[in-house]
């Protein structure tokens, strides 16, 4: 009767000299194990990124949005404005009529420098039924010819709305008739726009105006007098 010892012992020699005589079957078992560890990094990689997903879901659910009275109320006064500066630097042909022509007297070399500052403000106070408007221009210069500048009052006007459909404006106050970008045909109290830059703020002119626009069902649908 063969012992056991001596059963496992011819079982390891086999198992040993079929793995050399088959060394794929080897690479298959490391193969299948690089696999199965792969599928478990992935399933856990998965599972990561649900558990997250989970978790941004209920906080966001669980947020509550917050915001204060304040905030949605309309202001009585309104603040604005912007500094603006713009320095330029120009080369000159020395050589050329025009420079001879205003460089007559003086030489300026070939380059000039030129420095621009604009400031405007603008605060508006609305109470009842009425409304009030100021804009004020500033601008400063800089040139070869030395500093000059100059303020302006470029709106200024009271607005009066008794009703819905009529206003009432007097002062200094920009018209703004017409739809065009750079030039209103229809512009007759306003004055030329800047083709460098259209939509700049201008100065207005002192009037005395009266709006009724009233709306309606019927065939004619809006009615506007202007005065």
């Amino acid at each position: 009767m063969v012992s056991r010892r001596r059963v496992e012992a011819a079982q390891w020699r086999v198992a040993k000299s079929g793995a050399k005589r088959n060394p794929s079957l080897r690479w298959e078992d490391e193969d299948q194990h690089l696999r199965c560890r792969g599928n478990i990094w992935l399933a856990g990689v998965f599972f990561l990124c649900l558990l997250l997903l989970h978790l941004f879901s209920q906080n966001c659910r669980a947020e509550e949005y917050k915001f204060e009275v304040g905030e949605i109320e309309k202001k009585d006064y309104q603040f604005g404005g912007y500094v603006e500066a713009n320095p330029v630097l120009f080369g000159l042909d020395k050589d050329s009529r025009l420079y001879k022509l205003r460089f007559y007297n003086r030489d300026e070399g070939s380059t000039l420098d030129q420095q621009g500052f604009n400031l405007q403000l603008d605060g508006a106070y609305e109470k009842g039924i009425a409304r009030g408007f100021v804009r004020i221009n500033s601008n400063l210069q800089h040139t070869y010819e030395g500093w000059s500048g100059e303020t302006a009052l470029y709106e200024g006007f009271l607005s009066l709305k008794p009703s819905p459909f009529v206003t009432v404006d007097t002062g200094k106050k920009t018209m703004k008739w017409g739809k065009g970008y750079a030039w209103n045909p229809v512009a007759f109290l306003d004055r030329p726009k800047d083709p460098d830059d259209p939509t700049l703020n201008l100065e207005g002119y002192y009037v005395a105006t009266m709006d009724y626009i009233r709306s309606f069902d019927g065939p004619l649908k809006t009615f506007s007098f202007t005065d």
